[in-house]
């Protein structure tokens, strides 16, 4: 059966149907025909493959920013023909290198929430009953700043003014997908800790810190809902996962680790919180 299928709900596997920030004739999934925004001389380019991969009723939601390069490569590849060895589940949080799932899973283990045998490609199929995947801009985009013809697809350039600008996909898609979660949802994963995109998110999505005494506060609350950032985990990030995994400690050349040991401390100190939470209302219900 083709794991491929389209869907009207933000939270069932598969290509998503929303088409909310595309004017005129709808697009296919997909298609190479992209809707245009400008914000104060700031560019994006957006690309309809919203889509969401796991459990529909996920009790954890890993969010990244956007589908980069690497997953839209994949995405033609598993369009173009059934014999290109591309599943659907294969998509997401995915290299060619497959760098960024063997970072996934080292992150994912280190916090407890993955057994060290488990395989994360399951994690991205419909069966999955835990685990939720998705990002913050369901569809794809491509930045270009200020007097630059060069769209870029990832990197701190694309975060930074993506989520300081706001142009209005980021608010429409953050207003259809993540402002009502499943009641399901108890923890909320956002890949990316550098300091800034921390605060970025935090801000826009109206998150209370839960560390506001600290520079940087790794996790808060939406609502009801707990957060918590954590490394990217893509290739070029892999020094400050091994660093947030506890392999090594920080080198004293790289300004990415240092804040990495204080972001894995938040996260231990929520994780644990919420598993006290947790024996604590499982004790109610028996008593």
């Amino acid at each position: 059966m083709d794991s491929m299928v389209h869907t009207s709900s933000a939270f069932t596997h598969g290509c998503n149907d929303c088409r909310a920030c595309f004017d005129g004739p709808q697009p296919a999934w997909h298609s190479v025909d992209r809707k245009s925004y400008e914000v104060k001389n700031h560019r994006w380019l957006l690309r309809a493959n919203p889509a969401y991969w796991g459990s529909s009723a996920p009790e954890i939601l890993v969010l990244g920013f956007s589908k980069g390069s690497e997953q839209n490569r994949l995405i033609d590849r598993h369009l173009a023909s059934p014999r290109s060895g591309v599943r659907f589940e294969d998509i997401p949080f995915n290299d060619d290198k497959r760098r960024m799932r063997s970072n996934l899973k080292k992150l994912l283990v280190a916090m407890g929430l993955l057994g060290e045998t488990a395989p994360i490609d399951a994690l991205f199929k419909p069966t999955e009953k835990v685990f939720g995947f998705a990002s913050l801009v369901r569809c794809s985009v491509a930045y270009a700043k200020p007097g630059s013809a060069e769209f870029v697809m990832q990197g701190a350039q694309i975060t930074r003014n993506t989520l300081r600008q706001r142009p209005e996909f980021v608010r429409t898609c953050i207003k259809r997908h993540l402002s009502v979660l499943p009641n399901s949802v108890k923890l909320a994963i956002v890949l990316g800790a550098t300091t800034d995109y921390v605060a970025d998110v935090m801000e826009m999505l109206g998150g209370i810190p839960d560390f506001p005494g600290e520079d940087c506060s790794y996790a808060y609350h939406v609502g009801e809902t707990q957060v918590i950032h954590v490394p990217h985990p893509s290739g070029g990030n892999s020094g400050s996962v091994d660093v947030f995994a506890s392999v090594r400690p920080p080198t004293t050349e790289s300004h990415s680790e240092k804040n990495i040991p204080e972001c894995r401390r938040q996260v231990d100190a929520v994780l644990a919180d919420m598993s006290r939470s947790s024996v604590a209302d499982r004790e109610l219900a028996h008593a």
